[in-house]
């Protein structure tokens, strides 16, 4: 598996979502729209789909932070622009991910419950998982970098997109450099 991935980055995507926190509206029905349960504050949130590699291959339109990242998944029409038979990796806000990518093989960590709690294998094969994951996180901590996606967003909330690709159209030269000088190495 490890030459495919090597040979063939595009066969394995992993799909996540990143939020950041705009400002508090003063319209009471977008404030509701904002708010994100997860993350307790007003947010915009945007789904990247993210190769083994690290380079983002898909940016989504972004969306307030209440918005499901499952659901905003199935609606935002990104199940048909993965190629079939590409290996998907979501984290635990994808569960039921397979229903969406039927012709896909999907992967997402095991949820805890306290009845049956995880047994042994299910937790290192999520910790196998979050190994796999980490390059995603990375790849987000990399947009993070920059103020206008790192802090509270303070500019109109109709430009949101535009500054997100703005900083991809940055981070995902600096990607592909680091991964020609690491096969240059």
């Amino acid at each position: 598996m490890g030459e495919a991935r090597e040979e063939h980055p595009d066969l394995f995507a992993f799909v996540d979502a990143t939020e950041q926190p705009v400002r508090r509206s003063q319209d009471k029905e977008s404030q509701e729209r904002h708010y994100s349960g997860k993350k307790k504050r007003h947010t915009r949130k945007v789904q990247n789909i993210v190769n083994e590699e690290g380079l983002v291959g898909d940016v989504s339109e972004s969306v307030p932070g209440s918005v499901h990242d499952r659901k905003w998944f199935t609606a935002s029409g990104a199940a048909r622009k993965m190629p079939k038979g590409v290996v998907v990796g979501g984290d635990a806000g994808y569960q039921g991910l397979q229903e969406d990518l039927s012709e896909h093989r999907v992967i997402t960590p095991f949820k805890r419950s306290k009845h049956p709690p995880l047994n042994e294998e299910q937790k290192q094969l999520n910790q196998a998982f979050a190994r796999s994951r980490i390059i995603v996180e990375n790849t987000m901590g990399a947009f993070k970098h920059f103020k206008a996606l790192a802090e509270v967003f303070r500019h109109a909330v109709a430009l949101w997109d535009d500054v997100f690709r703005a900083v991809l159209a940055i981070v995902n030269p600096r990607i592909q450099k680091r991964i020609r000088q690491a096969s240059a190495a």
